[in-house]
């Protein structure tokens, strides 16, 4: 059993390389099976369709981002809301920005797909309920000042997922300059006290 997941999780592995390296066009079983050094119908054993395997991909991120969310839920409310900010927006090393393409690639294919779209959306409405969470528990504490958490929950997310998709495209520092301008609307305007 451990051998199958194992296997399983070296054929998911490859498939984000492959998709990562060679977008969603280059993406084919055979690409992700050259890469895994394995054959292409033990790819097709654990995963029927390309399809199949891309909706993988994206379960085992989203797996991958609860498990972040729950280490971070035992930080106070405002550096839970650095670290995750943090978390999705980050300067990016190869790997972060083969991720951030990946999802870029995921969200292109998203309006075609009811399904992937579904998974994407349930990935976006884990990390809105997180904040707006985290924002009432700041506020309820005293730390923050009183918002409306679901607003600021829109503005704060569209800016880490807007400059996750800028990123992919170009590469550059402008994810540095929207963690700082997060982590100012934070410590500048939601705590409580800034004025």
């Amino acid at each position: 059993m451990a051998d199958e997941r194992s296997t399983r999780m070296e054929i998911i592995d490859a498939a984000y390389t492959v998709l990562a390296e060679h977008g969603y066009d280059g993406f084919t079983t055979r690409a992700v099976a050259d890469e895994a050094g394995r054959n292409q119908s033990l790819v097709h054993y654990y995963f029927e369709t390309k399809r199949d395997l891309l909706l993988a991909l994206v379960e085992e991120a989203l797996s991958d981002l609860a498990e972040q969310l729950e280490q971070l839920s035992h930080y106070d409310p405002a550096d839970r809301l650095l670290a995750l900010t943090e978390y999705i927006v980050e300067t990016p090393n190869d790997d972060d920005l083969a991720f951030k393409r990946l999802m870029l690639e995921f969200a292109a294919q998203a309006p075609y797909d009811d399904h992937l779209r579904t998974e994407l959306a349930s990935g976006r409405e884990l990390i809105r309920e997180y904040i707006v969470e985290t924002v009432q528990e700041g506020i309820e504490s005293g730390q923050f000042r009183a918002v409306d958490p679901v607003n600021f929950t829109a503005t704060y997310q569209m800016a880490m997922s807007g400059t996750q998709a800028h990123t992919a495209v170009f590469a550059d520092e402008t994810d540095e300059l929207v963690v700082a301008g997060l982590s100012n609307l934070i410590t500048e305007y939601l705590i409580e006290g800034q004025e």
